[in-house]
């Protein structure tokens, strides 16, 4: 994926009077395909008694599986044979609130940090903890709260924090908000999801081995894009 390395702005000029080039430069986000595996075993008599929807629950929850740690790896993957996420990346808080709690000021804060550029279509991302116990029954200086809640039809209720969607995630880390433009941290699967079986591996026992397997990557193209605050 291209990404922006050092860009200069456009300048105004006189008419008929030829621009100036500017040094722009471009770097690449390059990413890999690393293996994402789940594999259950079934016994025999499990699949003697299964019922037809048995195998497709089944290859559903291998599903969720794969779905589960593609989300880990967003947030909190390691970088060394799978992804890096976005709080791996941004090591360094881009500031804290007090050890008392998070305030309404503090919020302010947070969304004043990141640059207006991003800033249209930035969501915020926390825990459970942190939205539903910190951030939901907060107030403005107004005791007007800041979180409205939206219908979101099946999809479940949509969370807006000063009309900024929240992701409810427990795979950001306790104490800990993001907040920016998701779609800076780019994600690729070389090779989609994909469940198959097999009764060789197994063959003596009689048991069929299910495997849901994926190969993928992913990193944060774009370091400005999203601010991290957390806890002092």
């Amino acid at each position: 994926f291209p990404a922006e390395d050092t860009v200069n702005d456009a300048n105004w000029v006189e008419m008929a009077t030829a621009a100036t080039d500017s040094a722009d430069a471009l770097t690449a986000i390059t990413l890999g395909a690393y293996k994402l595996i789940k594999t259950v075993s079934i016994t025999a008599n499990v699949q003697a008694m299964s019922i037809s929807a048995f195998e497709s629950w089944l290859v559903a929850r291998l599903a969720n599986k794969i779905e589960k740690a593609v989300d880990a790896g967003i947030l909190t993957g390691s970088g060394v044979n799978q992804a890096t996420g976005i709080l791996t990346t941004l090591t360094t808080a881009d500031g804290t609130w007090t050890s008392a709690g998070i305030g309404y000021a503090d919020v302010l804060k947070i969304i004043a940090k990141l640059g207006s550029a991003y800033r249209n279509d930035a969501k915020f991302v926390m825990s459970s903890d942190m939205f539903f116990a910190k951030v939901l029954g907060m107030v403005d200086t107004q005791k007007q709260p800041i979180v409205k809640l939206a219908d979101g039809g099946q999809g479940g209720p949509v969370y807006r924090l000063i009309g900024y969607p929240v992701i409810v995630d427990d795979n950001c880390t306790s104490d800990n908000i993001l907040f920016g433009d998701l779609k800076a941290y780019k994600f690729n699967f070389a090779k989609s999801p994909e469940v198959s079986s097999d009764d060789s591996v197994e063959f003596r026992t009689g048991n069929r081995v299910y495997r849901a397997m994926a190969l993928a990557d992913g990193k944060l193209a774009d370091v400005n894009a999203i601010v991290r605050y957390k806890k002092a």
